[in-house]
């Protein structure tokens, strides 16, 4: 994901700061993470989605 479009998201929940979840190595990032709110937005074919619909828990520990 580009770093400069990374910059300019934010979580639309509470508009924090949104991280990349950690992938496997040469794998794309899955989805962003907002540590405020610990909720998980999926990222499907290169486009984050920042649905509160579709966001769900943040169970991961791992982040970039």
């Amino acid at each position: 994901m580009d770093p400069q479009l990374l910059e300019s998201l934010v979580c639309p929940r509470c508009q924090a700061a949104l991280l990349l979840e950690a992938s496997l190595a040469n794998q794309p990032p899955q989805a962003l993470i907002c540590a405020t709110d610990q909720l998980r937005y999926p990222i499907e074919a290169g486009i984050p989605l920042l649905l509160l619909a579709q966001a769900s828990t943040d169970s991961s520990e791992a982040l970039l």
